[in-house]
C-alpha cells in the first residue's frame, strides 16, 4: 500500500507511485521491472457506485495507452470516445460480410516517361450510417483487436483476383503489379508467407 501524503497533488502522487513501481523486484532469482499506466478519476460527490468509478479509471488507462502516455485523468469526453470505439469494434467485425469494405487502386507511374507500372491497393470502409470511415480511424482498431489479419488477407485476395483479371484482359500489361500493405501485426504470424503465396496462386497470378 502506498498512501497519498498530506497536501500531495494527484500528479505528484502518481509520479511517486510509478517511480516506486519502476524499482526492480526479484522473481525466481531474476530482476523484473514493472511499468504501470495509471488512470486517474477525481473524487466527486455525484459519483455513482464504485464499479462506475473503476470503469472510468480503466477508460482513462486505455486513453493513456493510446497516446503513449504513462497516465491520464478521466473526462466525460473519454467515455464518449470509448463508447464510440466499442461500437466501431463491433461494426468492424461484420463490415466484410456486410459488403461495406472496398479496395481502391491508386495508380503508380514511372516518373521518367509517365508509364503506368502498377497500383497500390487501399482499403476503404463505407459505413451504412457513418459514411466513409478513415483508415486512420479503423486500421488502429483492427490492429489492436487482432482483426487486421483477417482484413489483410481479404485485401490481398481481392487485389490478387483483380490483377489476374487485368492480366487476362490486357496481356500486353503482363508486368503490371499491385502493391498491398501489410500490418506489422501480421508479421508476427508464422505462416504469413505460405498464406499469402496460396492466395496469390489461387487467384491465377504470380507473387
Amino acid at each position: 500500500r502506498i498512501p497519498r501524503r498530506k497536501g500531495e497533488s494527484r500528479c505528484d502522487f502518481v509520479e511517486r507511485l510509478q517511480s516506486t513501481l519502476r524499482q526492480p523486484v526479484q522473481a525466481n532469482e531474476r530482476a523484473v521491472k514493472v511499468h504501470a499506466v495509471v488512470g486517474i478519476v477525481a473524487a466527486h460527490p455525484h459519483h455513482g457506485p464504485a464499479d462506475d468509478v473503476l470503469r472510468a479509471a480503466v477508460t482513462a488507462v486505455h486513453a493513456a495507452r493510446q497516446r503513449g502516455a504513462s497516465r491520464a485523468t478521466f473526462s466525460t469526453g473519454m467515455h464518449a470516445a470509448a463508447t464510440s470505439r466499442a461500437i466501431l469494434e463491433v461494426a468492424l467485425q461484420e463490415a466484410v460480410l456486410a459488403d461495406e469494405m472496398e479496395v481502391h487502386y491508386q495508380p503508380i507511374f514511372q516518373l521518367a516517361d509517365q508509364k503506368l507500372v502498377g497500383f497500390e491497393a487501399l482499403l476503404r470502409w463505407n459505413h451504412p450510417t457513418e459514411g466513409r470511415i478513415s483508415p486512420g480511424v479503423f486500421i488502429p482498431v483492427a490492429e489492436e483487436t487482432r482483426q487486421i489479419s483477417r482484413l489483410g488477407k481479404w485485401v490481398l485476395h481481392m487485389a490478387a483476383a483483380q490483377v489476374a483479371q487485368w492480366h487476362r484482359a490486357h496481356p500486353l500489361l503482363g508486368g503490371l503489379t499491385v502493391n498491398v500493405n501489410v500490418s506489422a501485426e501480421q508479421l508476427d504470424e508464422a505462416n504469413l508467407v505460405d498464406v499469402f503465396t496460396g492466395i496469390v496462386e489461387n487467384a491465377g497470378t504470380t507473387p
